[in-house]
């Protein structure tokens, strides 16, 4: 079973400016959101009744816009009467009110993102429904026309509804959507639905009574394997009229390969106990390179097979790492991204729990939120460190970017990080020093990325220790991808031979 990390950095510390980065109002905590030194996210709330996100917040003689209502920040808090939500919210994470207890909610006429439509929160278009209060009492629930997505957790554990009525239009249904609600047993789900997202209808009565095997919807989206799939000879075939493969298609059982058809244009987050992904040649939107799921023009890497196990560098020509790409490849040790790569999104590596290697190319320039989760060491050297206290593996960062990657707080969500090292090249230490997270790490230490045997100097020992790692398969103790397109070959040795050289 897959661990649940709900670690929150509540530390109250200073930055440089004097501003406080976290702080307590009222019982609840606040952290300073990076780059904006006038607005706060709010990270921990408290349970109560008529509980209010306030329009601003004052610490410590400075006032504060509250703009953000961040991950988890409601878990098992439970709001009784009315939670009142203020003017200058203009994001609420998905995972903001994950097992939360809410009877009723009401947003500031003032708010221009958000609105409440009978208690119930919405986008301020009506286009997305993002909270149905849970404790109200509902048995018959008609989501409104003009909706068009449902937010992750937006049904969780509405005990009380026993029929859901979809609006036609409805494209998208987040993650653990109407999970728990232990007398649902009735819904339609629309045609117009393009991706349903992971645990939507576990433990419901509805989800239940579904057939075993692969549930289509409309037969244009493939949204769950129930039970065994159905295989031949190791393959599971989509059906040749299906476009979408939603979020929630988890392999309970361990197979070989997904032939995905020609008519399929998206592919969620989907491969769980999965060894390959197989595209029809003439699909147009995407394509299998070595059993990993591509766009079809190769600039996106969409989803690593998870059962795969020991190394895998990243083709040539991929400038993102998708959203959960790589997530729960718990064999996957080594990850290496060439020079190209640009971003990397949320929860790119999430519970890769094997994983002991990862270099960050000098092209990235982005790292979206959780990247990395516990037991990932990023690194280029085959040193592993571990925090005594924690039992985890500390990180040890090496970053080709002369520019910090603008990276999200929590990339490193769960790491004992403070004690660990960053290794960066020369002349970029004070930049990295200026910017978050990567300042939150330990010691900065700038060094050459043409060092391949580790000891501080580039010469002819760097070329002897690079011919020994290509010939003897002895790894060098520092960087041997010299050239940094992902490979050590013979052209780290020209770019070596090269530099020494001039």
């Amino acid at each position: 079973m897959k661990k649940i990390l709900l670690l929150v950095f509540l530390m109250t510390c200073v930055v440089p400016d004097g501003v406080a980065l976290s702080f307590k109002v009222d019982g609840m905590d606040y952290r300073l959101i990076d780059g904006n030194s006038e607005c706060v996210a709010l990270v921990n709330a408290k349970s109560g009744t008529n509980v209010t996100v306030p329009d601003e917040v004052a610490y410590d003689g400075v006032t504060y816009k509250v703009t953000e209502i961040s991950d988890y920040s409601f878990y098992v808090k439970t709001i009784e009467g009315t939670l009142n939500i203020g003017k200058n919210v203009s994001f609420i994470d998905e995972t903001a009110f994950f097992m939360a207890r809410v009877e009723n909610v009401n947003v500031s006429n003032d708010n221009v993102y958000f609105t409440s439509l009978d208690g119930v929160l919405f986008s301020k278009d009506l286009k997305r429904l993002v909270l149905f209060p849970n404790t109200r009492g509902d048995i018959v629930v008609s989501v409104p026309l003009g909706t068009t997505e449902i937010a992750s957790n937006a049904f969780s554990e509405c005990d009380s509804i026993q029929q859901v009525m979809l609006p036609e239009g409805l494209r998208e249904i987040g993650d653990r959507n109407f999970y728990c609600c232990e007398r649902l047993t009735d819904i339609k789900i629309p045609t117009t639905v393009e991706d349903i997202g992971h645990s939507c209808f576990v433990n419901t009565p509805w989800y239940e009574a579904q057939p075993n095997g692969a549930l289509y919807c409309g037969n244009h989206v493939l949204w769950e394997i129930k039970g065994t799939p159905p295989v031949n000879n190791g393959i599971f075939t989509v059906n040749e009229d299906c476009l979408f493969i939603a979020s929630n298609v988890y392999f309970r059982h361990k197979i070989n390969t997904i032939h995905i058809p020609r008519e399929v244009r998206r592919v969620r987050n989907s491969g769980f106990n999965l060894m390959n992904f197989d595209v029809d040649k003439d699909n147009s939107y995407y394509k299998s390179v070595e059993g990993v799921l591509l766009t079809k023009d190769g600039s996106r890497l969409e989803r690593f097979p998870c059962e795969r196990k020991g190394r895998y560098v990243v083709p040539q020509g991929v400038k993102i790492i998708g959203r959960e790409a790589f997530s729960d490849a718990y064999n996957l040790t080594r990850v290496t991204l060439p020079e190209g790569v640009e971003c990397i999104e949320d929860y790119a590596f999430h519970f890769c729990e094997g994983l002991e290697r990862v270099e960050l190319p000098a092209s990235l320039f982005f790292i979206g939120k959780r990247a990395f989760e516990p037991g990932i060491v990023l690194h280029t050297t085959p040193r592993k460190a571990y925090s005594e206290d924690w039992g985890s593996h500390i990180p040890i960062v090496f970053c080709r970017a002369t520019n910090p990657p603008v990276a999200n707080r929590t990339i490193f969500w769960g790491f004992d990080i403070y004690d660990s090292n960053l290794f960066v090249p020369k002349g970029t230490s004070k930049a990295y020093h200026a910017a978050s997270p990567w300042n939150e790490l330990g010691e900065i230490i700038e060094i050459d990325f043409a060092d391949v045997n580790g000891d501080g100097n580039v010469n002819g020992s760097d070329v002897t220790a690079l011919y020994n790692e290509l010939l003897g398969g002895v790894e060098a103790a520092g960087v041997s991808d010299v050239n940094g397109d992902g490979y050590v070959n013979g052209a780290d040795v020209t770019a070596l031979y090269t530099r020494l050289l001039n």
